[in-house]
């Protein structure tokens, strides 16, 4: 049998439409007030109120086309806008007898104060929904909603052009400017290139050039790669452990030009003690003696990509001839995961083939990672283990160069020295195969 609804008097039926109309919408806009106020909604039947007809929800579903979930202000607004609006009747509501007008279909009676709670309901909801829509789901304003667009706007574009700063040139200089080390941590070759979780140092690898047979030399790893040789025990820290061995930063002073040691998260110029995330093991230029004097100028704290050492020297063109780039234990991945690192490297590296010495084709910027797995006697080891992640990123460099030839960190060290026009060669930089051929330098 059809039921149908009838309100109890013609001032509660005006009443409704007033109450409806106050919601912004027509009086025949019937359906979301019971799903935006979590109450259930009663099918009214076949034969509504001519002012209260909606199609069977069947239908409605049927024709609705999908769509992905959305948050609760976007749903409100949806849903307010659409021409049907089905007025919620709470169970309460039932009749206890038959209309014989109505043909024995049961005759329900509009409560005038459960229309206005549940309007004021819907209303008290909306206005939530439209502050979360003003103020964003996460407390942030439209402001910095738009600051933080434009911050990763300019972030895509200068990644994009990183990855274009290689084969932009020919015919390479015989001495450069400036050599850039970034110094990296504790990755096997295989555990970073083709790795999901580096996209930016693969994307990297392949518009520059990458060495695939490159192999870590040994702890201390970073003394080892400065001087050529274990100048001091693995381990040991300044000031215990100085040493008088000359260092690449000894022989770029003795040629008369200047180096810099850029140390993330460094508390002060020329820190000698542990102060995490910062590690001393990780500054070299802490250990060798015969750097003292120049130590509190040279060895400074980097700074970040907004402010800082490192930046400035960057933007003003006053990169020294030789850099030791060092990021904190977190951004050097030793600490942390892989995908930190190769965030870090997406802020920094454009930063690096923005400067003005770069785009003139005056420096040379070597990505490497210090160590691999476990292994031992890499010098001559096959064990992919001993094989760590090295990239050389210059204007004459070809695109997607990927050589095989076995490298090492002494060859590190030999094509900085070759490349800066200094000497003599160091250590094992000696007998260590140069990598300016392979990679266009």
């Amino acid at each position: 049998m059809a039921r149908a609804v009838r309100s109890a008097t013609a001032g509660d039926e005006l009443e409704q439409r007033r109450l409806v109309d106050d919601l912004g919408a027509r009086s025949d806009d019937v359906d979301v007030a019971s799903e935006l106020t979590g109450r259930r909604h009663e099918v009214v039947g076949e034969h509504t109120h001519p002012g209260l007809r909606s199609r069977p929800r069947r239908d409605r579903e049927e024709r609705a086309p999908q769509r992905a979930p959305r948050d609760v202000a976007g749903i409100a607004a949806k849903r307010l806008g659409r021409r049907r609006l089905m007025l919620d009747f709470d169970h309460s509501h039932r009749p206890a007898s038959r209309s014989a007008s109505s043909g024995g279909a049961f005759d329900y009676t509009v409560d005038r104060s459960r229309l206005r709670s549940t309007v004021r309901g819907v209303g008290a909801l909306l206005a939530l929904c439209l502050l979360g829509a003003a103020c964003g789901n996460d407390g942030e304003s439209s402001v910095e909603r738009r600051a933080r667009a434009r911050a990763e706007a300019t972030s895509a574009a200068r990644s994009a052009e990183a990855l274009s700063a290689c084969g932009t040139r020919t015919g390479p200089p015989v001495a450069y400017d400036h050599v850039v080390w970034v110094w990296m941590q504790n990755r096997r070759l295989d555990d970073v290139i083709g790795s999901i979780d580096a996209p930016f140092i693969n994307a990297l690898s392949a518009a520059c050039g990458v060495a695939l047979n490159y192999s870590w030399v040994g702890h201390p790893t970073q003394i080892r790669a400065t001087a050529g040789w274990e100048a001091v025990p693995s381990g040991c820290r300044p000031p215990q452990c100085d040493t008088g061995a000359t260092s690449v930063f000894s022989v770029v002073k003795t040629a008369g030009r200047q180096w810099r040691s850029y140390e993330e998260s460094m508390p002060g110029t020329c820190h000698r003690h542990e102060a995490a995330p910062y590690v001393v093991e990780h500054n070299p230029a802490l250990y060798y003696s015969d750097l003292r004097r120049d130590c509190p100028t040279w060895d400074v704290p980097m700074g970040t990509t907004r402010s800082g050492t490192f930046l400035d020297d960057l933007e003003r063109n006053r990169l020294p001839a030789f850099s030791f780039v060092s990021p904190d234990n977190c951004n050097n991945t030793h600490d942390c995961s892989l995908r930190t690192g190769d965030d870090w490297l997406r802020s920094w590296v454009p930063k690096v083939v923005a400067s003005p010495g770069y785009r003139r084709g005056a420096t040379a910027l070597f990505i490497v990672f210090d160590t691999g797995g476990d292994a031992s006697g890499c010098l001559t080891n096959p064990d992919r283990n001993c094989l760590v992640p090295a990239l050389v990123v210059s204007p004459y460099t070809p695109r997607a160069t990927r050589s095989t030839e076995r490298f090492s960190h002494y060859s590190l060290l030999r094509t900085t020295e070759e490349l800066l026009g200094v000497g003599p060669l160091l250590g094992g930089a000696k007998r260590a195969t140069s990598m300016r051929g392979a990679f266009g330098l």
